[in-house]
């Protein structure tokens, strides 16, 4: 019984076999495949793709060849299911045209016919190669940019380069030029946006290199950027248009280029320790340790030393008197000439930087828990108490004599020329020891530790609140679009709209906390922590207003006008 079971399994197999072979009727090849889809030209060496497909009359897998009509065929694939897409791909190393076919087998070796051939014309001339990634600026404003770029070709012919703006607009090609030949062009940017600008060549033949690597360029309000190389005070403006900057170290003139005018060292025992104020005939005012330095670009001018620090910015008399308080209890006054006018001690540290009214008073907060009010002779006026907090914030005088000022007790105060209160406004928690600024209209804007800027109307409501993402410490600026700009710890620059929406911001770095400065052009200047001065387009000239910014005005007087 075993043995039977043995001889019908063979049985059975043989007639497989046969029946596989053809011989009751046979195994029928596999149908002829599809035309191979693909290009119609090319250049040698690259490779291109083709494909096709077939089916099985039983059935059956199917393995395909290409036959690349060079000489050249391709491996068997795979069996895949009949209609299942084979591609393959392949290159030519000389040109002409060659007719591209396919033909297809089944498991059983059964070979279909040859497709219809599909003609590759393949060209000799190689294209150039990729053309390399644009040089070009990273920053600018909107302006007429200049990128360069260059190419070669294998066959040694001349290339032309174009450039991909990255707004939508390509460039017309440039003359041919011998490869590797530098190749520049120039796009005007208007609109404010990141854009990515590539380059590419062609050959004299017109054949084309693939799309360079992108450059990216940042339209923005960044203009230019300076390195004082160490810690910066606020800038100032002088008569000349030169930004100057003080750096504990240093002194720099800086043109509305970006390109140092004059500069020159501290003595090596000296180190600044406020923001300047520069008068009429250019000198300049600053604190270093225990003096009160004047200063010219080539005047290395007087020191007046003091006991204690110079942390204020000095304020500026029409008269040409020099104001200025200290961390050793005094407010000093100063002739032109360095010679002392007057003395005015307080019971603290004075680190408020004086204001002058139009009648000649002198304002300024002090840490001994009051706000001051001096006569032009220094003699005292009025000063009004703040309980037991420290009054930093340097004052702001209004058109009609109010003075504004921040204090400890994280209230903005607005007193009446004669000292009587006014109003205070409460912000959330914490200090206020920036300035405050007004517009035309009379609203009061200040910045507080609670990182928020405030709008407050003339009656000391709340107008509006502006959240940024830290300690607001320097004093905000306005320009005759009444346009507010404010300086963040968040190391962004933000300009406002009058109703507190944001028009733009610049991010710049590192932490922004001394106040900027605006030029009659609208140029924004302002420092950053890592002692950079930066230049940013801004929209018009400071607010024709009664304290448009910190310290009044571009020169840090402190000065009302008509005083």
């Amino acid at each position: 019984m075993k043995k039977l079971t043995t001889m019908a399994a063979v049985s059975t197999a043989v007639l497989v076999l046969v029946a596989g072979c053809g011989l009751f009727g046979g195994n029928k090849k596999p149908n002829t495949p599809s035309t191979p889809h693909g290009p119609s030209q090319g250049i040698v060496f690259s490779f291109y793709r083709f494909r096709t497909a077939t089916t099985d009359p039983e059935g059956d897998s199917v393995s395909y060849m290409f036959d690349w009509g060079d000489g050249d065929t391709s491996d068997w694939s795979g069996f895949m299911p009949g209609g299942d897409t084979v591609e393959k791909t392949h290159a030519w190393t000389t040109g002409g045209a060659y007719p591209v076919k396919v033909k297809a087998k089944d498991v059983f070796g059964n070979l279909s016919d040859w497709s219809p051939s599909r003609q590759m014309d393949v060209s000799d001339n190689r294209p150039p190669y990729t053309a390399a990634k644009p040089e070009g600026p990273t920053d600018t404003v909107p302006a007429a940019v200049t990128f360069t770029s260059y190419a070669s070709d294998p066959d040694g012919e001349q290339v032309s380069i174009r450039f991909l703006w990255g707004d939508g607009d390509t460039s017309d090609w440039s003359d041919f030029v011998a490869g590797a030949t530098r190749v520049s062009m120039s796009h005007f940017y208007a609109e404010f946006g990141s854009y990515f600008v590539q380059a590419q060549a062609r050959d004299t033949n017109g054949v084309k290199s693939g799309w360079s690597a992108q450059h990216t360029l940042n339209i923005g309000r960044l203009r230019w950027s300076f390195d004082t190389e160490d810690l910066a005070f606020a800038p100032v403006l002088a008569a000349d248009g030169n930004v100057i900057v003080v750096s504990r170290g240093r002194v720099t003139a800086v043109s509305p280029t970006g390109d140092a005018v004059w500069w020159w060292l501290l003595p090596e025992d000296t180190v600044a320790t406020s923001a300047p104020a520069v008068g009429d005939d250019g000198t300049l005012y600053f604190g270093v340790n225990g003096a009160l330095r004047a200063a010219a670009a080539t005047d290395a001018g007087w020191l007046y030393p003091v006991a204690g620090l110079v942390v204020t910015t000095p304020a500026l008399a029409a008269d040409g008197s020099i104001i200025f308080g200290t961390t050793a209890d005094s407010m000093f006054c100063l002739n032109r000439d360095g010679t002392l006018k007057w003395v005015f001690e307080t019971e603290g540290e004075v680190k408020s930087s004086p204001a002058i009214g139009t009648d000649g008073t002198v304002y300024f907060g002090c840490n001994d828990n009051h706000f001051y009010a001096l006569n032009p002779d220094g003699t005292l006026k009025w000063r009004y108490s703040t309980g037991r907090y420290d009054n930093e914030s340097s004052p702001a005088i209004g058109a009609d004599g109010t003075v504004y000022f921040g204090s400890d007790d994280n209230h903005v105060h607005a007193l009446e020329p004669d000292g009587t209160p006014k109003w205070k406004f409460r912000t959330d928690w914490l200090k206020v020891e920036a300035s405050p600024v007004i517009d035309e209209d009379g609203t009061v804007y200040c910045g507080s530790a609670d990182s928020h800027l405030y709008a407050i109307e003339p009656d000391g409501s709340e107008s509006w609140r502006f959240q940024t993402f830290g300690e607001v410490k320097a004093a905000a600026a306005i320009d005759r679009d009444n346009n507010i700009i404010l300086a963040s710890p968040d190391g962004r620059l933000y300009v406002l709209y009058p109703d507190a929406a944001l028009r733009w911001s610049q991010e710049l770095g590192d932490a922004i906390d001394q106040s900027p400065v605006v030029a009659e052009d609208g140029t924004i200047y302002v420092v950053t922590t890592d002692g950079k001065l930066h230049s940013l387009l801004g929209h018009k000239g400071l607010a024709d207003s009664p304290w448009p910014m910190y310290h009044h005005d571009p020169q840090h007087t402190g000065r009302a006008r008509g005083w």
